[in-house]
């Protein structure tokens, strides 16, 4: 049971580190007509999502005995920016079977989460307990900039392009100068992991960002484009060697910026696929208002890859409002595979992960901040 203020990130499910399909889940704030759930037990912003597993063998183990523990299903979801501070949120959730002999567990609301309820009718030998986990999340946000990373696909066949999209979102005050910083994965020397063959290219110009749920437009948007090498770009945005006019060279020393306007003039990209990174200005380097959630979206475009090959991206934020100076966004990761095991996850997630209960009969759920 997703609570209120948390998103489940699409394609993120796997179990045992292996993608899964997403999970089925029911419209927030309505309650699955069929399934452990207490009759208009679902309340409005929580979300039911169930997994099916098939085949799985279970061990009877001892508490403790890690032979009894099953792989981890896991997946991430994202806390919306705008969340009230100081609350605290619960994730609830239960394991079943048709085969299972524990008391048959009903979610019982938002406070109480899963709860163990009677015994199951006509079953004899059935234990007095449930496979249920919860896990609370205390929403703590100081003045700063929240940021967060996702790509559209997890794992793609062979020469299939995909989007990332950053988001970003000032919380508490203002802030002065947003820049954004992102470099593209490239194929040799990239400290992220990535490893490909052929070429990774941004689709086209990158679009201003619009307004869509959750988000708002900025029209101001201001991108610029850089052609140097990227292990030669400083990922500082507020790096002294930066030239943002489209006047300056490219070497280890410093990084010339440009616009689309500029492609094709010297030390300039000759087009938006020969960009090896971005630098975004949020509302035109305006200052952004508190509260004010928006998403970038950079379509690129993959040729010449393998199957196994594999793309890492994050991006770097900064504001000179801000006292923690250049904060990184989580990393995400996309996978070339053969079409029949395309399946959606993302990476090497950011912020804090709790692991829930690796109890010895149900797999452990897993968070990520």
């Amino acid at each position: 049971m997703l609570p209120e203020h948390v998103a489940l990130r699409p394609g993120s499910s796997s179990f045992g580190g292996t993608p899964i399909a997403d999970p089925v889940c029911a419209a927030p704030g309505v309650t699955p007509a069929s399934g452990p759930f207490a009759p208009g037990s679902v309340a409005a912003g929580f979300q039911a999502c169930s997994w099916t597993l098939s085949n799985l063998n279970f061990v009877k183990a001892p508490i403790g005995d890690a032979s009894g523990n099953q792989l981890p299903l896991e997946f991430t979801a994202v806390v919306s920016p705008t969340a009230p501070t100081g609350i605290t949120l619960l994730n609830t959730s239960v394991a079943d079977s048709p085969l299972n002999r524990r008391f048959v567990a009903r979610y019982e609301g938002p406070t109480q989460g899963f709860q163990c309820g009677a015994p199951q009718p006509g079953i004899s030998g059935q234990v007095g307990s449930c496979s249920v986990g919860n896990y609370s999340l205390r929403i703590s946000s100081d003045s700063g900039l929240v940021i967060d990373k996702a790509v559209s696909a997890g794992a793609v066949p062979a020469n299939t392009g995909f989007e990332y999209v950053l988001s970003y979102t000032a919380v508490g005050n203002p802030l002065n100068d947003v820049r954004l910083l992102d470099v593209l994965p490239y194929a040799s020397g990239d400290a992220r992991g990535s490893a490909y063959a052929g070429t990774l290219r941004l689709a086209g110009p990158i679009a201003a960002p619009v307004a869509e749920p959750g988000a708002v437009a900025d029209a101001a948007m201001a991108v610029r484009y850089t052609s140097n090498a990227p292990g030669d770009i400083h990922r500082d945005p507020y790096h002294a060697g930066h030239n943002l006019v489209g006047t300056g060279t490219n070497s280890a020393l410093g990084t010339n910026w440009c616009t689309s306007a500029q492609f094709g003039e010297a030390n300039c990209p000759v087009d938006a696929g020969a960009a090896t990174a971005i630098l975004a200005r949020p509302l035109g380097s305006a200052q952004m208002p508190a509260g004010g959630s928006y998403r970038l979206h950079v379509p690129v475009l993959a040729a010449g890859n393998a199957q196994g090959n594999v793309y890492w991206n994050d991006f770097i934020a900064d504001s000179s409002s801000l006292q923690a100076r250049r904060p990184s966004s989580n990393l995400v990761q996309t996978r070339v595979v053969m079409p029949d095991l395309g399946a959606g996850q993302d990476g090497r997630a950011g912020g804090a992960e709790a692991r829930g209960d690796g109890g010895v009969h149900h797999p452990r759920g897993q968070q990520h901040g």
